[in-house]
């Protein structure tokens, strides 16, 4: 499933009907911003904004509403011989399917672990989870663990979970789709229009305008609005905005519809492969628990390993369409990403240049001490 936003690994679900999203679109992370409508204006990022204790009460609010089940399947017991369980974070999105068939597999408890998922309404939430200790690791996004530590925040990144699809196929991918009245036929055709994002200053806005500044064209020219994704497809039918950086899910039904044009991807055009999602963890936690991880990275590995058999294909679509609440046509229709335990180090730079240079985060991040020299 594509996801939306980076911001939000917000929950996507793979679906035909215009008002949902694809996991792609939703990567991984930071916090929505509804207020502020000027674009390219630096800013703080929501839930670190508030402080460290502001960040620990919104993870607690956050857990308060989770529901947990242990390695084995849900309501399974944790086995006591492995020992505590290891909290992770979950959202719901299909392609967390390398988690989901670990955990039903039984393999965590193979390789000597027991693991505990924490479902969050949000991935926004689950960085300010793990810094507080609420959680161990956090399912969340390159994005999310770049503006926690332009912030302060201490995490590290200790294993990939998924890559954007490469190339972009024009016909499934998510991306920048601009209504058929606006005229827009390619990037710089969004000069002086207004565009829908899911978060401002998010990833979403800063690929869009990221790839508009690569065509040639004043990026400074374009406005953005925060549009909820579920209101993308009808405030572009509406005449509201005049494009839309949305899931392939909504945007490819309006451009099935007629109302649409697929301008392309910007993720994949401006840099290639980003890192839509990873695992993050408290610098505190990684310290006294590197061999956790490495149980956890082991299992994972061997989930990822059997998931990419052809022979598992049907019964991994099925478990990943069970788990996100969507049908197995509807993941066959769209493009699934990269399942990875990698971390592209260089793709993570690019994505905190870029964040620094449009504005999203007023310090620069050097990306190398944000990745455990396990990932």
């Amino acid at each position: 499933m594509p996801v939306n936003s980076l911001e939000d690994i917000p929950m996507v679900f793979f679906s035909v009907d215009s008002k949902a999203r694809t996991p792609g679109d939703r990567a991984a992370d930071g916090p929505r911003r509804e207020h502020d409508r000027t674009p390219h204006r630096r800013r703080d990022s929501g839930l670190f904004r508030r402080g460290r204790l502001g960040v620990a009460l919104v993870a607690v609010s956050a857990l308060a509403l989770s529901g947990c089940f242990s390695d084995g399947g849900s309501g399974a017991p944790a086995d006591a011989s492995l020992g505590e369980p290891l909290k992770v974070t979950q959202i719901g999105f299909p392609n967390e399917i390398t988690l989901v068939w670990a955990l039903k597999k039984g393999l965590f408890a193979k390789h000597g672990i027991a693991v505990e998922p924490v479902t969050l309404a949000s991935a926004s939430s689950a960085v300010a989870a793990a810094d507080s200790g609420q959680v161990d690791l956090a399912f969340s996004g390159g994005w999310g663990a770049i503006v926690a530590a332009s912030q302060g925040v201490k995490v590290k990144i200790v294993m990939g979970a998924y890559f954007n699809p490469t190339p972009p196929d024009p016909t499934r991918s998510r991306g920048v789709f601009a209504s058929t009245k606006s005229g827009a036929k390619a990037y710089c055709d969004l000069v002086g229009k207004t565009v829908g994002v899911t978060e401002l200053n998010g990833p979403g806005q800063v690929y869009t305008s990221a790839a508009v500044r690569k065509a040639g064209c004043d990026d400074k020219k374009i406005k953005y609005v925060n549009i909820p994704s579920a209101q993308m497809a009808t405030s572009l039918k509406g005449g509201a905005v005049d494009a839309i950086n949305a899931s392939g899910a909504i945007g490819q039904t309006l451009v099935r519809e007629g109302g649409a044009v697929w301008l392309g991807e910007p993720y994949a055009d401006v840099q290639g492969r980003i890192n839509y999602a990873d695992y993050v963890a408290s610098e505190k936690f990684v310290a006294g628990n590197a061999d956790r991880i490495a149980k956890f990275r082991a299992a994972m590995d061997e989930s990822l390993r059997q998931i990419k058999d052809p022979a598992n294909e049907a019964e991994w679509q099925q478990m990943a369409a069970d788990f996100g609440k969507t049908t197995v046509e509807a993941i066959r229709a769209s493009q699934f990403e990269e399942l990875s335990s990698e971390v592209d180090r260089a793709a993570l730079q690019k994505m905190a240049d870029l964040a620094h240079e449009f504005g999203a985060i007023s310090t620069r991040v050097d990306t190398s001490g944000l990745v455990h020299e396990s990932a």
